[in-house]
């Protein structure tokens, strides 16, 4: 009795064992995806509990009780399922995958997939291939709200290449490839691929996030405008242990609007980084009244940042777009931002009109493609001394002949840039000539200035023998720099 016994227990505890060890299939239970064709799902099917002697490649991938009318694109070789349903294809799908090994035992997993009716799209506005390309860019980011957004947790072992197949706003297809290594994009326009590489640190058997925005990857590579994914593939050696693809609503619910790959930045002051730690409310830093203000800010993300502002004492000041990699602000009326497409960029900022002596607050706002903010404060003190003129001004030749010497020149020496206005009297204290001039140019630079005159009046006539007097004015600070006299003699 007592041997049957034990071998009773004998048997449980090998069956137990046997169960612990064998190998089940992991993937999610359930997805929802909007069904136009533009959004995507994907994920990877994993097994779990495998003995360590035995390795995943030993395990044959399948599907079975595929729903119809259902095209997917399925890795047989790693799990890796990825599918874009179309608008007549909204319901709900039972997908059912299956892994076999070397005896013939198979091992599944079902996940449900809920297509989702999507909204219209509405057409792009008239015209729009012949914007210019930041406004192209715009206006397909606005226009498309698609699955654009690829992570996943790979290793090379010991390289391995994504390859993922999307198609323009034209319909046609094109190639971005991601590659473990350091280097610059290659980029083949005429064949409409490009390698992106992402750099040493992902070349490692250790496995790493890698996060990408498509969008933004075929535009900076190809100047082309991302509308869907048509497959995804990954080749070499390597592991996967992860890959999804995102929209901007799935993006913002699964990582929370918190979350969104905040960017480092930097603000500056005339090359001088302004550290919080450092600088407060009632211990500004100290700066000049014009200085350049430079705003440097990246994400690991590869996203893009656009509709961004600087606010000086609640003034806006307003950045015409005319590059990627810099903006300058000037002061603009009735406009609430401006545009700037790159994720990595510097924003040189010449204030234009001089700031007041005192303090003042500075706070830069921007918002990345997917609706996520960022706002930036810095307290400041202006401590520079107003302009002021060094020596006297020299004008020369004296007496002066317009026949005879062609040119007057009026010399003088600034402490600082400023913006300038010169402007002469006649003997009847009428204006004759009057010229101004924009701070850092000849005759508002800090420095030497010089600055010409033909002896003609603002009408083209030529002055007449007298004694004129003139004078250097701070248009900034509306202030009589210096006073100066011409003896004009024919």
């Amino acid at each position: 009795m007592r041997i049957y016994i034990l071998s009773l227990v004998c048997l449980s505890l090998l069956s137990l064992s046997s169960f612990a060890e064998m190998p089940v299939l992991s993937g999610p239970a359930s997805m929802e995806v909007l069904g136009n064709g533009l959004h995507s799902v994907a994920f990877v099917v994993k097994i779990k509990g495998l003995p360590e002697e035995e390795e995943e490649k030993d395990f044959k991938f399948s599907l079975k009780g595929l729903p119809d009318e259902a095209p997917f694109l399925f890795d047989k070789t790693n799990g890796l399922f990825f599918w874009n349903p179309e608008p007549h294809q909204v319901g709900t799908y039972k997908f059912v995958f299956v892994a076999e090994d070397q005896t013939g035992q198979e091992f599944s997993e079902s996940v449900k997939i809920k297509v989702l009716k999507a909204p219209s799209l509405e057409a792009l506005p008239k015209g729009w291939l012949k914007k210019k390309k930041e406004d192209r860019y715009l206006s397909g980011r606005d226009y498309l709200p698609s699955s654009n957004f690829v992570e996943m947790e790979i290793a090379a072992l010991p390289e391995y290449e994504v390859e993922i197949k999307v198609k323009d706003l034209m319909d046609e297809e094109c190639l971005l490839r991601y590659v473990p290594r350091e280097g610059r994009a290659e980029v083949n326009k005429k064949r409409r691929t490009a390698s992106i590489n992402l750099g040493g640190q992902y070349a490692s058997e250790k496995v790493k996030k890698v996060r990408r925005d498509l969008y933004e990857d075929l535009f900076n590579t190809l100047g082309l405008i991302f509308k869907k994914i048509e497959s995804v593939s990954v080749r070499g050696g390597y592991l996967l242990e992860n890959l999804a693809v995102f929209d901007k609503n799935s993006l913002v619910s699964a990582a929370g609007a918190e979350n969104i790959y905040l960017p480092t930045l930097n603000l500056s002051f005339d090359d001088r980084f302004y550290e919080e730690t450092l600088y407060s409310k009632k211990n500004p830093m100290m700066i000049s009244d014009c200085p350049t203000i430079k705003i440097d800010f990246n994400t690991s993300s590869g996203l893009i940042w656009r509709r961004s502002r600087l606010l000086i004492d609640e003034n806006e000041y307003h950045a015409a777009r005319g590059g990627f990699s810099m903006v300058v602000v000037k002061p603009y009326k009735d406009v609430s931002s401006f545009d700037v497409d790159n994720a990595m960029y510097l924003l040189k900022i010449p204030v234009v009109k001089k700031l007041a002596f005192g303090e003042h607050v500075f706070v830069f706002e921007a918002e990345n493609a997917y609706g996520m903010p960022i706002t930036q404060k810095a307290y400041a003190r202006v401590v520079t001394l107003p302009a002021q003129i060094e020596g006297k001004p020299l004008v020369y030749p004296s007496p002066f002949s317009p026949y005879r010497n062609k040119e007057l020149k009026i010399q003088y020496k600034l402490s600082m840039q400023t913006n300038i206005e010169l402007v002469v009297f006649g003997v009847d204290g009428s204006v004759v000539m009057r010229k101004r001039f924009f701070m850092g140019e000849e005759g508002a630079r800090k420095g030497l200035n010089t600055v010409s005159w033909d002896g003609r009046t603002n009408v083209g006539s030529a002055v007449s023998n007298g004694i004129y007097s003139g004078v250097i004015i701070d248009r900034d600070e509306n202030r009589i720099l210096e006073r100066f006299k011409i003896t004009v003699y024919r």
